[in-house]
């Protein structure tokens, strides 16, 4: 199936891809070894699986109607009674200091706005969506700051006009208890507008991988790096950064909408599936050996 996620989640990768008819559920323990679970209750017509979130031990998802789905285990899933106060859940987004972070759209205007929730259920509705802010196919990451701070970004997508965007988002609580958007695309112009791209936190760094242009082809370079949490980015150097594997001769195909999932104890990442062209299905492990050296 071309539309794909993978997570980790309770110590397993779930890797779930969708015919648009059917969701499908695969697990491993090592990203080799794969075995198939049946689903139960999740909808079986989805043109997205992006959204698919870990919340408060759980997994969360939105279907494209607006219905949010609960899972404690990956693969049992159950319709959640949620109340958005007359709007209906577009995008989940993030979990930012014990809050899962979505785009809602009010039924009677239109318009878009942010929305907090502390268990998935009720949700509170904020502030209006900035102009150039997107609703679909883009990057969301929350991460911790070089300074110790909660914080989040998201990349590109596309607006709620359908227009592709290369807009930057940052967001953070401020002094006064609040939190405040940034458009770092408005100081820096070096994210190209793209779609479907994977975002990570590295090695004190941001990673993208991947992210479709508006030709709908894969952009160049497809592997970026920001040393300073999203404001600027550049391709990486392919002396110390490079995928491929050297003992079979296999490349990596440069493609869009891949999940990349850092693991813990390995502090390896992952990077799972994808599309261009072609609809792919493998698996590629990559790490920085010297996080694992003792520091004196």
């Amino acid at each position: 199936g071309s539309v794909q996620r993978a997570v980790l989640f309770n110590n397993r990768f779930l890797f779930y891809a969708s015919s648009g008819l059917k969701t499908y559920l695969y697990t491993s323990s090592n990203g080799s070894s794969w075995a198939p679970v049946a689903v139960q209750g999740f909808p079986a017509d989805v043109v997205d699986l992006r959204s698919v979130t870990e919340f408060n031990n759980a997994l969360f998802y939105v279907h494209e109607n607006g219905d949010i789905y609960s899972s404690p285990n990956g693969s049992s899933w159950t319709k959640v009674p949620a109340d958005a106060g007359g709007n209906v859940l577009v995008n989940l987004m993030f979990v930012l200091e014990g809050k899962m972070w979505a785009t809602v759209k009010n039924t009677t205007s239109g318009q878009h706005y942010f929305a907090t929730s502390a268990n998935g259920v009720a949700w509170t509705v904020g502030t209006e969506l900035p102009s150039g802010f997107p609703v679909g196919d883009y990057a969301a990451l929350s991460f911790t700051s070089r300074t110790n701070k909660p914080k989040a970004i998201v990349l590109g997508g596309y607006s709620a006009s359908g227009t592709l965007l290369r807009n930057a988002w940052s967001v953070q609580r401020n002094v006064y208890n609040e939190y405040k958007w940034v458009d770092f695309s408005l100081e820096n112009t070096s994210l190209v507008s793209l779609a479907g791209a994977s975002l990570v936190s590295y090695d004190d760094k941001l990673l993208i991988f991947g992210g479709m242009d508006a030709k709908e082809e894969v952009i160049d370079p497809f592997y970026l790096e920001s040393k300073d949490e999203g404001l600027t980015w550049k391709g990486v150097d392919t002396t110390y950064n490079v995928i491929y594997d050297e003992e079979y001769g296999a490349s990596y195909a440069p493609r869009s909408y891949q999940s990349v999932v850092y693991e813990p104890v390995t502090k390896s990442l992952f990077l799972f599936g994808g599309r261009n062209s072609e609809v792919y299905t493998d698996v590629w492990r990559g790490k920085l050996n010297r996080l694992s050296f003792i520091r004196q």
